[in-house]
């Protein structure tokens, strides 16, 4: 956490709270839950209910797992099963997706995890 918070307030990175660009870091921004997965990433269904932002933001980057750089569309080639909000019965399916994908919800309130197959989009950051 500490780490993180430290990152944060050195390059005045926003917080998922903040209601505006620009705004100085306070004593009490940070994304604790900063996570990068790759290859057969899973994690049971949960919900985020002791992280301090009540909302999870998602980036995935799809990257060669040779060096890290992004991939080109042409190349791109995901093999996973989908991100599922099983409560909802609804799950959202990556293998036609061309490019970099991001998407947020309030996840201190929807149950979410990746598909028990096992998750691979190359690289993703979790905030």
């Amino acid at each position: 956490f500490k780490k993180n918070q430290d990152l944060m307030k050195k390059y005045n990175l926003p917080s998922l709270s903040d209601l505006s660009y620009g705004e100085l870091p306070e004593d009490s921004t940070c994304s604790p839950h900063i996570t990068f997965t790759t290859k057969s990433f899973f994690n049971p269904p949960h919900k985020d209910t002791e992280d301090i932002s009540p909302f999870a933001f998602v980036l995935f980057l799809p990257t060669c797992s040779s060096d890290g750089t992004l991939v080109d569309g042409s190349e791109y080639d995901v093999t996973s099963g989908p991100f599922l909000f099983p409560d909802h019965k609804f799950g959202i399916n990556f293998d036609h997706q061309h490019g970099i994908f991001k998407m947020i919800w309030q996840a201190n309130k929807y149950t979410h995890c990746p598909d028990k197959q096992g998750f691979c989009f190359g690289n993703q950051l979790i905030t």
